[in-house]
């Protein structure tokens, strides 16, 4: 949009830059080779980030399993609870929902019972991946 031409006399402004093209303006110091302060969103906080807690490892007399259902496949821990009560009868110990999959510490004696009815069921159109979780890698 172009600005309606007035009979107002046009006043100069004075140099603010101090730079060598004598602009008077803005134009060296933002093109300057100088040192610029970062801004106040470039600073790294002193507050340090949240650290996630490792996931749950088994208690004595569990197993650790493994299930390809996370986050990402829009699931949380209530619905990976009632999946493993409905395919397998099973109550889980714990839970751990990441944006991947699933980690499930079941009882010990409950395992199989689990990876038999988790492994190859469909759930909302994805096949399941369900066994025994591999111990992590450092």
């Amino acid at each position: 949009m172009v600005a309606p031409k007035t009979n107002a006399p046009v006043v100069p402004r004075e140099p603010t830059g101090g730079g060598t093209t004598g602009r008077g303006d803005d134009f060296d110091a933002v093109w300057s080779d100088a040192p610029v302060a970062p801004s106040p969103s470039t600073v790294p906080s002193a507050i340090p980030a949240p650290v996630a807690e490792p996931p749950a490892a088994p208690a004595e007399g569990e197993v650790r399993l493994y299930v390809n259902l996370g986050r990402k496949d829009r699931i949380g821990e209530a619905e990976v609870a009632d999946l493993l009560r409905d395919a397998a009868g099973v109550v889980p110990t714990s839970l751990d929902v990441m944006n991947t999959h699933t980690y499930v510490n079941v009882r010990a004696e409950d395992a199989d019972r689990v990876v038999a009815a988790l492994a190859g069921r469909e759930h909302d159109g994805r096949r399941l991946v369900c066994e025994t979780a591999r111990p992590r890698r450092r």
